[in-house]
C-alpha cells in the first residue's frame, strides 16, 4: 500500500503515513502502485509532494541539531568554572574521590567536589580551574575540592598553593581558598597560601587584593582584613579576640621557589607585580643594606606619621582649660649599641595621643633593630616610673600647666647600658603639688625592661616618701622604702633619713653615679658630670605670672635635644631660657597681616606670637589704647573716633576699607585675641 500524498510505501492496515502523516484509515487517501494498481492524485503529483516533505524533514532535523549544539556551548560557557582539571603533574601525585577511593591519574583528569589531591616530596601538580584560573600545588601538600561550579572552594589541609587569576571574576562567581576556620576570598589576583596546620594560615599577595576572614568555631566571632600587593596576612585562632589576623610587608626573599618558577615564565605578570608592590620577583636576595640606613627608613616613617616635636612653644593661660601646647611629634632618635651585642640599635622617643583623653600625649620609648634586611620594632615602653600601686603614664597636655623638667640620658656603667629617666614637676599657679621620680631601663634580649625605679609613693602635706624597686631580667625582685620625710609620725621604717643619701645609695647598686650634693626640693639632672653618659633630650616648661593680671600666666616650653639624637628638621642647641615661637602644629593656620614696610608698629609681633606681661607693661595707657586698636587697623577696620582714624591714616601700612559696624572679629587669629585680652587687662590696672 502506498501513500497517495507522498507516494511512499506504508504498512498494511496503518492509519497514517509514517513519512508525511497523511490519513490512511480504511484505505482512504491510499493509492495503488503503478502498473494497474489504483492511484489517487497521479504519480507525478505524489512524487512532487514526497520531495517537499523530505526537504521539510531535513531542515527540521538541522534546526534541532543546531539548537542542541548551541545549548551545549551556552551551558558549557556559563559553567566554565565548574570544570577543574589536572593540567600537569611531576613526581608522585595521589588522587582520591569523595568516597576515599584511589584513582589513577589520566591526562587532563577532571576533579569533582569531594576529590582530594596529595603531592609527595619533589612532586608538583598544576590545576586549571578554567582558562583564566590557574593554581599550582607545592610538594608535600594536600588539598580538597569543597565546592565546584560558579562558587569554587578549595580547602588546603597542609602545604602551599600558588594561585593566579588572570581576569577578575564575574559578579556571580567566587573562589575561596580556605582551611576549616579561615578563608581567603579571591577575585582577580596572584599570590600563594601556606598552611602549616589547620589552625594557622598565611597568605601572600603579589598582585591585586584579597579579603581574609577568620571565624572562631566556638563563639562564632570573626575578624576580616583586606591585604594588598606586597602584603601578607598571618591568620591564627591562637590570639585574643579580634587579634586573629596580623598583616605585614614581605620581601623577595620570602617568595618560595615553586612560586618563583611560575613567575619566571610570565614577563607581563612580573611587570604588574613590580608596579603594584615594588617586588622584583627574580631578585632572590636584595643587596644587604646598611643597618643604619634601614633604621633611618623606619625613623622617616615615624616622622611621616607623628611629625616632629616643636622645639620652642609659648602661650598664655587664664585657666587650666586653655590650650596652648602642641605635644605631638618625634622628639629624638639615638643610634647606640644598647644591648652591647656589637650592633647598633635605634631608640626613638616620640609622643602618642592617649586613648583615654585626646588632649593628653604619652611619651613613648621605642627600640628598633635591623633584622634580615628590615627595621623592626623590637620593644617599647612608656615614659613612666614603676609603681606597684599606680601605673598611669605621665603625659604632656595641650593645656599643660605644670612647671616641668623631663630628661632621658644613656648611662654606661657596670657593663650595661642604662636608659636613665628623670621626671620633676611642680604645679603652677592653679594648684599646689610636686612630684619627682627617677628610673633606669635596659634593653637586653630584645626587651626594654626596668632595671630600677626610685618612685615617689607619698607627697604634699603628708610628707614625701620614696620606694626603691629592684628588678632582675625585667621581673620585680625587691622593693623597700628608702626615704620617708615624715617617717616618725607615719611609723615607717625607711632605710635612710636623707633624700640625697637614699637616692644615691639606690642607684649606686646599679653603678650609676649621681651628684655629690642633691637637694630634694631642687631640680635639674641628678646625674654626675663624671658619669659616662649620652644626653638624649630635656623638656622644660615654665609658667610665669603676668604682671598686673590675676591668675593669668605666660607659658614657655622648650625641648632640648642632643645633636647626635636630633631628627631631621630639628635644630640641636644648648639649653637656654625658652622664648616665644611660631604657632604649634595643629593650631589653626595664622593669617597674620603683612609686616609694616617701615616697621611703624607699636607691637610688631602682636599677630604672630603671644606677648608677655612685661612687654605690655612697658606701654603707657595711651599707647595701650593705640596698640589695642592697631590689631583691628591691620585688618582694614575704620574708626569712629577721629583721633584714631587720623592716627592710622598716617601709617603707610594702613588701608581702612571696613566700616566699624561691619567689622567681623572672627578674622582675628588666636594670638591677636589673647594679646587683646592681655592689653585690656593692663589698661584696667592703670589708674
Amino acid at each position: 500500500m502506498f501513500c497517495s500524498k507522498c507516494g511512499r510505501e506504508i504498512e498494511e492496515g496503518a492509519s497514517f503515513c509514517r513519512f508525511c502523516g497523511a490519513r490512511a484509515e480504511g484505505g482512504h487517501g491510499m493509492g495503488t502502485a503503478p502498473g494497474g494498481q489504483e492511484e489517487t492524485g497521479g504519480g507525478a503529483q505524489g512524487r512532487r509532494g514526497g520531495s517537499r516533505a523530505w526537504k521539510f524533514f531535513c531542515v527540521a532535523a538541522i534546526v534541532i541539531l543546531a539548537a542542541a549544539l548551541a545549548a551545549v556551548l551556552y551551558f558549557s560557557g556559563r559553567n566554565r568554572a565548574s570544570s577543574i582539571r589536572m593540567a600537569k603533574t611531576t613526581g608522585n601525585i595521589y588522587v582520591q574521590d569523595k568516597g576515599g577511593k584511589d584513582l589513577s591519574l589520566t591526562e587532563n583528569m577532571m576533579l569533582y567536589k569531594g576529590y582530594q589531591v596529595d603531592t609527595r616530596e619533589e612532586s608538583y601538580a598544576w590545576l586549571n580551574l578554567d582558562s583564566v584560573k590557574l593554581a599550582k600545588m607545592d610538594e608535600e601538600s594536600q588539598i580538597r575540592i569543597k565546592s565546584a561550579g560558579k562558587q569554587l572552594e578549595v580547602q588546603v589541609d597542609s602545604g602551599n598553593l600558588f594561585f593566579h587569576i588572570k581576569e577578575p571574576l564575574e559578579d556571580e562567581e567566587s573562589l575561596d581558598i580556605r582551611t576549616s576556620n579561615m578563608v581567603v576570598g579571591i577575585r582577580g589576583t596572584c599570590g600563594w597560601v601556606e598552611v602549616p596546620d589547620e589552625d594557622h594560615m598565611k597568605v601572600y599577595i603579589l598582585e591585586g587584593k584579597v579579603k581574609c576572614s577568620v571565624t572562631d568555631p566556638d563563639s562564632g566571632k570573626g575578624q576580616k582584613e583586606s591585604i594588598l600587593a606586597g602584603e601578607m596576612a598571618e591568620m591564627s585562632l591562637a590570639g585574643e579576640d579580634g587579634e586573629w589576623i596580623r598583616t605585614d610587608k614581605f620581601k623577595e626573599s620570602d617568595i618560595p621557589d615553586f612560586v618563583r618558577e611560575e613567575l619566571k615564565e610570565d614577563e607581563e605578570l612580573r611587570g604588574k607585580i613590580l608596579d603594584g608592590s615594588g617586588l622584583d620577583v627574580l631578585l632572590e636576595e636584595r643587596p644587604e643594606e646598611d643597618p643604619k640606613t634601614l633604621l633611618e627608613g623606619a625613623l622617616s616613617e615615624l616622622i611621616s606619621t607623628y611629625g616632629i616635636f616643636q622645639a620652642n612653644q609659648s602661650g598664655v593661660m587664664g585657666s587650666t582649660s586653655d590650650a596652648w601646647l602642641d605635644p605631638r611629634g618625634v622628639i629624638s632618635a639615638t643610634f647606640l649599641d644598647f644591648d652591647l651585642d656589637g650592633e647598633e640599635e635605634m631608640l626613638v622617643c616620640h609622643t602618642e595621643q592617649s586613648a583615654e583623653d585626646p588632649n593628653n600625649y604619652n611619651i613613648m620609648l621605642k627600640m628598633y633593630e635591623a633584622v634580615e634586611g628590615d627595621a623592626v620594632l623590637a620593644a617599647q615602653a612608656p615614659f613612666i616610673a614603676y609603681n606597684d600601686n599606680r601605673m598611669k603614664s605621665d603625659c604632656l597636655s595641650v593645656n599643660e600647666w605644670l612647671n616641668m623638667d623631663l630628661r632621658v640620658n644613656v648611662v654606661r656603667a657596670d657593663n650595661r647600658c642604662y636608659i636613665m629617666c628623670e621626671e620633676y614637676w611642680v604645679t603652677g599657679g592653679f594648684a599646689d603639688g610636686m612630684s619627682q621620680n627617677y628610673w633606669a631601663m635596659v634593653y637586653e634580649d630584645g626587651k626594654l625592661d626596668y632595671a630600677g625605679s626610685f618612685t615617689q609613693v607619698a607627697g604634699g602635706s603628708a610628707g614625701f616618701a620614696y620606694t626603691g624597686y629592684e628588678f632582675e631580667h625585667g621581673t620585680l625582685a625587691n622593693s623597700q622604702l628608702y626615704y620617708d620625710e615624715e617617717g616618725s609620725w607615719r611609723e615607717t621604717d625607711a632605710l635612710y633619713q636623707d633624700f640625697g643619701v637614699a637616692i644615691k645609695a639606690f642607684f649606686g647598686r646599679l653603678g650609676i653615679p649621681l651628684k655629690d650634693s642633691i637637694d630634694h626640693y631642687g631640680h635639674g639632672s641628678l646625674l654626675s658630670d663624671s658619669s659616662d653618659r649620652t644626653a638624649i633630650f630635656e623638656f622644660l616648661n615654665e609658667l610665669e605670672p603676668i604682671q598686673g593680671l590675676s591668675m593669668v600666666y605666660q607659658c614657655n616650653a622648650a625641648m632640648y635635644v642632643d645633636g647626635a639624637s636630633a631628627v631631621s628638621g630639628e635644630t640641636a642647641f644648648e639649653p637656654e631660657q625658652p622664648g616665644p615661637e611660631q604657632p604649634a602644629q595643629g593650631q589653626p593656620a595664622i593669617d597674620a597681616p603683612a609686616a609694616s614696610p617701615d616697621g611703624d608698629y607699636l607691637l610688631p609681633d602682636i599677630s604672630s606670637r603671644y606677648l608677655t606681661g612685661e612687654e605690655v607693661g612697658r606701654l603707657s595707657k595711651e599707647e595701650l589704647r593705640l596698640a589695642r586698636n592697631e590689631v583691628y587697623a591691620r585688618h582694614g577696620r575704620m574708626f569712629q573716633s577721629e583721633d584714631l582714624q587720623e592716627y592710622f591714616n598716617g601709617k603707610a601700612w594702613y588701608h581702612g576699607e571696613i566700616p566699624a559696624d561691619q567689622f567681623d572679629e572672627s578674622v582675628l587669629n588666636d594670638y591677636e585675641k589673647k594679646n587683646l585680652d592681655l592689653i585690656r587687662g593692663a589698661e584696667g590696672n592703670i589708674q
